[in-house]
């Protein structure tokens, strides 16, 4: 895993900052339409153009691929496990 450092934004779910990703292969960077987790809330996020963060639409969640929904939502289950309470 590898971490880039993106520019400052907030996630829009819970507002905490956001400055950087890890991606799953090494070596590569974050891409305009890829997917995120929200380490702090665990919401499923989308890179847009300016690499900022928006949140994923339904229509967005449907068209991916079972094992892509597989793979977030066993991130943000783990996410969600250690989320201090």
């Amino acid at each position: 895993m590898n971490t880039t450092r993106t520019p400052l934004n907030q996630c829009p779910n819970c507002g905490k900052d956001i400055d950087s990703a890890t991606g799953m292969d090494k070596g590569v960077p974050p891409n305009p339409g890829d997917l995120s987790v929200c380490l702090y809330c665990a919401s499923f996020l989308v890179f847009n153009d300016d690499l900022s963060v928006r949140m994923i639409t339904l229509e967005e969640v449907g068209d991916l691929a079972v094992e892509e929904r597989s793979q977030l939502v066993m991130i943000r289950d783990e996410i969600r496990r250690n989320i201090p309470a």
